[in-house]
This record gives C-alpha cells, structure tokens and sequence, in this order.
C-alpha cells in the first residue's frame, strides 16, 4: 500500500483513526479532485469533518482549511487531534457556514455528511454559494445502481443493513439527481469518481 497519494504522505498525518481502510477511501474520494488546479496557498472547507481525519489529511497541500460540523461532540475531539496552524475547526449547521462568507473559498468538500441533512439540494446550494467562481466542490452520496441487478443487490444490502444495525439505511441518489441538483446549485463540468460504491462528484463553481 502506497505512503503517498496525491503528494500527501499518510506518515506525516497523526490522526488517530487514519487506518488501512480509512486510508483507501481517502483515495477514492480524492482522486477526481483537482488537487494541481488550486491556487498557491488555497483556502477551503470541508463540512461534515467529524473528527477532523479528512482535514488534516488535505490541509498537507492548501494553505487553510476550516472544519465544520454541526456536532460539538465531534469538533472537541478533531481538536485535540490536531495541532496543525493552518487548520481550524467550527460548529455549523447544513445551511449557514456560519463564519465562511459568499465567494470567499478557493474549494469545498462535503463528504460522508450530505445524507445526514434535511435538504441536501439546500446544504449543496450553501456549500456552492461559499465558493469562489471556477472554484471546485466535491460531494460524496450513496448511489444507486443504474441497473435491474445491481438495484436487487442494493436493496438486500440494504435490508441485511437494517436487520445487523436496527436502522434504516441511508437514502440513495440516482446519477441523475445528483447531476441535477449540482447544476442547480450553481455548479459545472460535472464529474463522478470510476472507483468506490458511492457517487463521489465533482463539480466547478460557474464564473
């Protein structure tokens, strides 16, 4: 297993949770990202951070990052995991970013949090609207599948996931929709992820 993706050296993140596992879906989120597009010392978000593993991944190639997340829980351990300057960590809902003001970004990142808000077409529209134009947004939702077989097998995953964990499984999101509601949003040049069992897409501020 490589050290290095994307010229970021797992070795140099001291995350307490940066396994194996972690490490690959790292990879498969990231590998659309336009990590050579951003500008010298770039600024972002990333909502949903949880507890700040992606984020101290990224902040190795930017020059600021902000975390945010609407559990508190969460941005106190991120925090004690980190001790990185360039790296900030806030509580926000899915709807303002609250302290991040329009068009100030240089990039954006929702992943692993879009299907806990109530409106995600919304949270994408707020995420958007932070975004310098030409700047890129990736997004991360469970997918589901364009064909007859691939939906059975989707549909007892998902079955067999309620009956181990005694809860519903997130929803699921058709290319289409996610195609749509990133164009809605103010977004262009949109792009899906060729690895991983989730619609990772990319999308660019419009100019």
């Amino acid at each position: 297993m490589s050290d290095t993706y994307f010229n970021i050296r797992r070795s140099e993140c001291k995350h307490p949770e940066l396994q194996d596992s972690e490490w690959e879906i790292f990879y498969e989120h990231f590998v659309v990202f336009p990590w050579d597009g951003l500008p010298s010392n770039a600024r972002g978000f990333e909502l949903g951070c949880g507890t700040g593993l992606w984020t101290q991944l990224i902040a190795q190639r930017v020059g600021h990052i902000v975390g945010l997340d609407h559990r508190s829980e969460e941005l106190s351990r991120a925090r004690s995991y980190c001790d990185l300057t360039n790296v900030e960590f806030l509580e926000s809902d899915f709807f303002s970013l609250k302290s991040i003001e329009a068009k100030s970004m240089d990039f954006g990142v929702a992943l692993e949090t879009l299907h806990c808000s109530p409106d995600v077409e919304r949270t994408v529209q707020t995420c958007a609207e932070k975004l310098k134009p030409g700047a890129p947004l990736l997004i991360y939702l469970l997918f589901e599948p364009e064909t007859p077989f691939g939906r059975l097998r989707a549909k007892a995953s998902d079955i067999r996931y309620r009956l181990e964990r005694k809860q519903k499984m997130d929803k699921r999101y058709k290319k289409a929709e996610v195609r749509k509601f990133m164009t809605n949003a103010g977004l262009e040049t949109i792009q899906f992820s060729p690895v991983g069992s989730y619609w990772t897409a990319l999308g660019y501020k419009v100019s």
